[in-house]
């Protein structure tokens, strides 16, 4: 791998999740790779990729390790359902977080793709990522456990660029673009095909026959900081939103509603006039002793009015109204936020 760019963010990777845009461009080419390649210019691809959060515990492929029957499916045939099923027994056994799976992209059609959001965080930091070279014997490229933190400020990146190489499987043997190979037995680690590693013939070299050049590019960026994972020091404050209530669900407020420190009968309609609905200036009768709570509440609130609180996005406590609403033992909760239509 090369880096080619790596940006910190002020994100701290100790406490916060990364969700990344991420990227794949093609530069495995006739330009780059001349030899042999005009033989399948037309069909030149890459399969799906598959790419993967994980922790340390886990590896989808490392260098000069034997492949696992998941890799070697995907390097020979660009078939990724085995690697899939590896990933998910990682995951259930708590080595590896979020995956995803691109589409075929093919050299000559078309550009760079881009995937759903990739997300990493504090447990799973390291990005694995694989493609077969279509056709090739079980030739791929992909990244093998990359952490994008910034060691030193112990933060995620803001954004990174990796150019990727040549690798070869080494579960089957082969010296040109074709799939039909006999097998490698017994199997060869995984090995970076270089100007020493490639067969003799020179295929995958660049046009000076001097180097093997890469054949990807890999890009991701910062997309949104994710709230910590930390639920004691940094949980942000919940966002609110406001809510119309319909003169009806009013109406069920009301009757719910008790003070804490009533007061006494001769002026209970008036304390819940001038409280609840400022009408006491306005509407002498309503706010007299002698009219009925439900006729006070009426008589203030006026056909068609309405009234707005406002409620955390989480649920919990609901304040609002012109003097918020309190039962007997402190504020009136409600279960969640979708309990109001």
């Amino acid at each position: 791998m090369d880096f080619i760019s790596l940006v910190p963010s002020s994100l701290s990777a100790d406490q916060n999740n990364a969700t990344y845009s991420c990227s794949f461009l093609n530069t495995w080419s006739a330009e780059n790779h001349p030899i042999l390649y005009n033989s399948i210019e037309s069909s030149a691809h890459w399969s799906p990729p598959v790419l993967t959060a994980h922790g340390e515990g886990y590896d989808m492929w490392a260098p000069e390790k034997l492949a696992s029957p998941g890799v070697q499916f995907v390097a020979e045939m660009g078939a990724t359902s085995q690697l899939e099923q590896e990933i998910l027994a990682a995951q259930t056994n708590g080595l590896a977080g979020k995956s995803w799976i691109g589409t075929a992209q093919f050299n000559l059609s078309d550009g760079p793709q881009t995937f759903e959001d990739v997300q990493l965080t504090p447990e799973f930091p390291l990005l694995s990522t694989i493609s077969m070279m279509a056709p090739s014997p079980d030739w791929f490229t992909g990244i093998p456990g990359f952490s994008p933190i910034d060691e030193t400020e112990g933060v995620w990146y803001e954004s990174f660029e990796i150019h990727t190489y040549p690798w070869d499987a080494g579960t089957e043997m082969g010296d040109t673009y074709s799939l039909n190979n006999n097998a490698q037995v017994p199997p060869n680690p995984i090995t970076q095909l270089t100007v020493d590693t490639v067969p003799e013939n020179g295929i995958l070299l660049d046009p000076s026959e001097t180097t093997v050049l890469p054949v990807a590019v890999w890009s991701c960026t910062l997309k949104q900081e994710t709230v910590s994972t930390d639920p004691v020091t940094s949980d942000p404050p919940p966002e609110e939103e406001e809510v119309t209530i319909p003169d009806q669900e009013q109406e069920d407020e009301i009757i719910v509603i008790v003070e804490d420190n009533p007061p006494s009968n001769e002026n209970q309609n008036e304390g819940v006039c001038s409280r609840y609905f400022r009408a006491c200036g306005e509407d002498s009768e309503c706010c007299s002793g002698n009219c009925e709570r439900q006729r006070c509440g009426g008589r203030a609130r006026g056909t068609g009015r309405d009234i707005s609180l406002r409620l955390s996005s989480q649920g919990g406590t609901i304040v609002g109204g012109a003097a918020g609403r309190r039962g007997r033992n402190g504020w009136l909760r409600r279960g969640s936020q979708s309990s109001i239509p």
